[in-house]
């Protein structure tokens, strides 16, 4: 990788290594930094787990998961190092079910698109057809400007061009207007 996306690789890399023995158990005291830490954050923190392990079974579990996470490494280095093997193909065809689900990432995309982006945009669709189409582009844009054009055309039957006819609608206004006054 270039260096612009190599340098926060490696900054991620360090943290996450660092991050992950913050909640290592220490060997004197068995105290969890990380747990405690959390403790203001998570008030009943201490409810959910359930009682604590001997030191010797969290070791055990945390060394059985680096040896199963190292072995999945070491064997995936040892079949696609240089690019995928007879040796990988054959493991794919022998347990194809697996090799499928794996390499569909157990189809949660297809899962994630089927139930709730396909939903989602059919909703969408329709929000638009009615919201945005029929209220706000019909009612709201359209509405307003039909008024206006019916305003404008029936005040355009009164423009004759001729001021005694204007004067006569200013003398009608005002005499209605004291009419109404009085």
């Amino acid at each position: 990788s270039p260096w612009p996306m190599a340098v926060p690789l490696m900054v991620l890399g360090f943290l996450s290594v660092v991050s992950g023995w913050l909640g290592t158990p220490f060997a004197h005291g068995h105290y969890n930094w990380f747990f405690h830490w959390l403790d203001p954050v998570i008030a009943r923190g201490h409810e959910f787990v359930g009682g604590h392990l001997t030191p010797a079974l969290e070791y055990g579990l945390m060394g059985v998961s680096t040896l199963v996470a190292s072995a999945g490494v070491g064997l995936a280095y040892t079949f696609y190092k240089a690019g995928p093997s007879t040796q990988a193909a054959g493991i794919a065809t022998s347990a194809a079910p697996i090799y499928n689900a794996l390499q569909n990432k157990y189809w949660v995309d297809e899962l994630y698109f089927a139930a709730v982006v396909t939903p989602l945009r059919q909703v969408s669709k329709l929000v638009f057809q009615i919201i945005d189409r029929k209220l706000v582009d019909g009612l709201m844009v359209h509405g307003p400007a039909f008024v206006l054009n019916l305003v404008s055309r029936t005040g355009r039957l009164l423009q004759t061009g001729e001021v005694q006819a204007y004067m006569v609608g200013v003398v009608a206004g005002l005499a209605a207007l004291a009419w109404y006054l009085i």
